[in-house]
């Protein structure tokens, strides 16, 4: 081979290097551009979810605050011999209207056996009554979790603390009792 030949040889590589060369950085300047649009379009949908996620969140407390007044509507009832039955059934009514949107799946399980158990405890006496209270403390704790807490170190004795007066003294009655109680079938 001549000079002159290696000389077009080389040319023609140089040539096609900077061809390839220029062509990857164009084809690499358009996916990066897709890519950063794709990205940004991205961004904008996480942000929309992250507020719709938070409305729901919202929504979430006050439907299970709303749980919250309705037992403490009923306790405060029982406690000041009130029949509270009436506002209590329109309320419950109402929160129950809205449950199958807001709640997980733990908690509208839990919330169907307390529902079903709500039958047995009218009927039965201080055993059923017990294991009532236990199963609305497990409710409250789905319902905590459902909101994104990990309920990591709290049970059911802790709900029972704060509404049972003297929980440390009755706590061995109380589970002994709810033990006892009909179950349901």
């Amino acid at each position: 081979m001549t000079g002159k030949e290696w000389l077009d040889i080389l040319i023609n590589l140089v040539t096609n290097t900077v061809v390839i060369g220029f062509a990857t950085l164009i084809i690499s300047h358009k996916l990066n551009k897709r890519l950063s649009d794709h990205n940004s379009e991205l961004q904008k949908e996480i942000e929309k979810l992250k507020v719709s996620e938070s409305n729901l969140h919202i929504r979430k407390i006050d439907k299970f605050s709303e749980f919250t007044d309705i037992l403490y509507g009923a306790m405060r009832g029982v406690k000041y011999n009130k029949d509270p039955k009436a506002d209590i059934q329109k309320a419950m009514e109402k929160f129950m209207k809205d449950l199958i949107f807001f709640a997980g799946e733990d908690t509208l399980k839990k919330f169907v056996e307390y529902r079903n158990y709500s039958h047995i405890v009218k009927e039965g006496g201080q055993n059923e009554q017990a294991k009532f209270q236990f199963i609305i403390a497990e409710l409250i704790l789905e319902m905590r979790k459902d909101l994104g807490y990990s309920n990591e170190g709290i049970n059911v004795d802790h709900y029972m603390h704060l509404i049972v007066n003297n929980w440390e003294k009755h706590k061995d009655e109380f589970h002994e009792r709810a033990e006892k109680a009909k179950k349901i079938e």
